[in-house]
């Protein structure tokens, strides 16, 4: 009898991160190994636009689209959560007065 691997949808860890509850002693494994701030270093290390943000068609696209759809033209203040390599937050500064850009790994 073969039996293949079981997988986990985002769907099911969404909803078993959100029955658990949590205090000072409870360690909950969330798969943030594989997205460590050191896989981020070494992937901007080696390239300054490794999913080729400013190459790709559809990523010139999805930052259109994102300031197509901001409901005012200029902004006194804003935040950028997940700035990545800056690609955005530079058209989007045309549009703020003040932009604080977050990143994990900048």
């Amino acid at each position: 009898m073969s039996h293949s691997p079981k997988s986990t949808s985002s769907a099911d860890l969404a909803d078993s991160y959100a029955n658990t509850t949590l205090d000072s002693s409870t360690h909950i494994d969330n798969h943030t190994d594989a997205y460590s701030e050191t896989y981020f270093d070494a992937l901007y290390n080696d390239n300054t636009d490794p999913w080729e943000y400013q190459t790709r068609w559809y990523e010139k696209r999805k930052r259109d689209i994102c300031l197509a759809i901001l409901p005012q033209a200029e902004y006194n203040n804003a935040i950028e959560l997940g700035s990545g390599n800056g690609v955005f937050s530079e058209l989007l500064t045309q549009r703020c007065q003040t932009l604080t850009c977050v990143d994990g790994n900048h």
